[in-house]
């Protein structure tokens, strides 16, 4: 996507910041961020939460606490020149996602649609960032910086911001 490259072009301004000037970079990549008033609990409140009709559609999700930690453990302990990704320790479906948040919620979950019918609703670009998928391994966060994470999974860090909303 543009967003990508225009993102990629940036980490590469700084790496050479780094690399032709000593200049201290840690490249730290966060997936979808969830936390406190940043779930999905006002779209499935109120109708507004379309899922694409795909099972295997993988996100890396991580809480903000977490984010956070792992965003001050890079600059105190990271390495120069290194990227990592701060992420959950487990990726889940968005269906899954979308899943625990509405039954906390004592929703229902909504019928998938077509990707054709969601790409027409959210246009090219919209629908671009919302299907953007993988897994992302955090491995190095912890390895080298040595995160524990608060919220090791939407499990975990869905039920804990709907709680401090007041949602549950």
């Amino acid at each position: 996507t543009a967003f990508g490259e225009a993102r990629a072009e940036v980490e590469r301004i700084y790496l050479d910041l780094y690399q032709d000037r000593g200049f201290p970079v840690r490249i730290c990549r966060a997936p979808t961020i969830y936390g406190p008033h940043r779930t999905l609990r006002d779209r499935l409140e109120s109708g507004a939460y379309t899922r694409v009709d795909d099972e295997e559609q993988w996100v890396s999700r991580i809480h903000v606490d977490d984010l956070v930690s792992g965003l001050i453990a890079a600059w105190q302990r990271g390495r120069s020149g290194a990227t990592y990704l701060l992420c959950d320790d487990e990726p889940v479906t968005e269906r899954e996602y979308a899943a625990i948040t509405a039954e906390l919620l004592g929703l229902p979950l909504p019928a998938p649609l077509p990707r054709e019918d969601i790409r027409q609703e959210l246009g090219s670009g919209g629908f671009e960032r919302r299907a953007v998928a993988g897994r992302c391994s955090n491995r190095l966060m912890h390895d080298d910086l040595g995160v524990e994470l608060r919220y090791p999974s939407v499990r975990e860090g869905v039920p804990a911001s709907l709680q401090e909303e007041g949602a549950i």
